[in-house]
């Protein structure tokens, strides 16, 4: 395998989206638990709650990064290993912890689970189901990597399908890989943002062409346009494409969301400008190389830090001080844990795992 470089501004495109995600929780973590001052409810702190839609820039990241690594990989297989490798070490971790504690510190999400119904929540948020399968869901964060998991045998069945084959099995392949991509995109509308970025991997010199005309400022401001129309649609409360299927307000919605954050993501990545060095500076692409561990983790904090606050911290500054300091404090905290969880799982556990599968699949063939 020759591994691809390392693209900067895909790092920094990491660490945006993260802290993204992050004010998002942040702002609704503690609105939840009504620990957010009337003042902040009503003002411009709202717009925080924008920050969920950080995950479909990761989505664009990954419809880039997937079909690069598929091109690096020698076989499939190989592929599949490091995919394994790179999403499970600090997954599983939390899924054990998760369901060995959660019933005894009383999770909601065990509330009237017996011992059969908690194996299989086990299994199959064990195998990533729930997110793109209405299935109960243990982790929050976790429906955005079913979501990956998803496009993943998409994009493994499409190099299967383009090995030379027999007329009919190509062409009857080729329909039911359609026929599961348009289910996919129907019933899961914000799955399309694997597009731009599939796009820009496969046509980059072509698109950079393209997009070398656009000025960076208009780049650079297709981001909140993007974050700011998206929102119009509320897709995040579980819509479908049949939901808006008859009006042309929604459709238009959508297309111009998919435009402005297709315009950020591809001018960030393909073109050398500005915005593609401000993202590609040391403090953005190390939250970049992190991003994987905060973003299963940063939830974790919030929840932990909440009772912290609550009982001890806001009594004494306030809900509205305590909000600026919960989320420093948060932040940095999170940061932390993700620096340890990158070593210890994402590269330790993640090369064990990927060295013992390996040695797994030998094993197979030789047999």
């Amino acid at each position: 395998m020759n591994p691809a470089p390392i693209n900067q501004s895909i790092q920094g495109l990491r660490g945006i989206s993260i802290v993204l995600v992050f004010f998002s929780h942040w702002y609704v973590g503690l609105l939840a638990a009504g620990l957010l001052a009337p003042s902040l409810q009503s003002s411009y702190i709202r717009i925080f709650n924008l920050g969920k839609y950080g995950v479909e820039i990761f989505f664009m990241i990954s419809g880039y990064v997937i079909v690069k690594s598929l091109r690096c990989h020698t076989s499939l297989w190989s592929f599949v290993i490091a995919r394994i490798a790179r999403i499970y070490p600090l997954f599983l971790l939390l899924h054990l912890a998760v369901f060995a504690l959660g019933p005894i510190i009383h999770y909601k999400f065990f509330v009237g689970v017996d011992a059969a119904g908690w194996l299989y929540l086990f299994i199959v948020n064990l195998l990533l189901l729930p997110g793109v399968f209405d299935l109960p869901l243990a982790q929050p964060v976790a429906w955005s990597l079913s979501y990956e998991i998803a496009f993943y045998a998409l994009a493994i069945m499409a190099m299967l399908l383009l090995r030379p084959k027999s007329g009919v099995s190509s062409c009857g392949g080729w329909v039911a890989w359609s026929l599961l991509a348009a289910m996919l995109l129907s019933f899961h509308p914000r799955t399309v943002f694997f597009l731009p970025g599939v796009a820009a991997a496969l046509w980059g010199d072509r698109i950079r062409g393209c997009l070398a005309r656009v000025p960076t400022i208009v780049a650079a401001m297709s981001l909140p346009v993007f974050l700011a129309v998206w929102a119009q649609l509320g897709l995040s409360s579980g819509r479908t494409l049949f939901n808006f299927a008859s009006d042309p307000l929604a459709w238009g919605y959508y297309a111009f969301a998919l435009l402005s954050g297709a315009l950020f993501f591809s001018h960030a990545t393909l073109v050398d400008s500005w915005l593609s060095r401000a993202l590609g500076v040391r403090v953005l692409s190390g939250l970049g190389n992190v991003s994987y561990s905060f973003y299963l983790l940063h939830l974790f904090v919030i929840v932990g830090l909440r009772t912290v606050f609550r009982l001890w911290v806001m009594p004494h500054t306030g809900l509205g001080a305590g909000f600026w300091i919960f989320g420093f404090v948060g932040l940095n905290l999170a940061i932390l844990m993700a620096l340890f969880g990158r070593w210890l799982m994402e590269v330790r556990a993640g090369n064990w795992m990927r060295s013992w599968l390996q040695s797994m699949c030998l094993c197979t063939k030789t047999i």
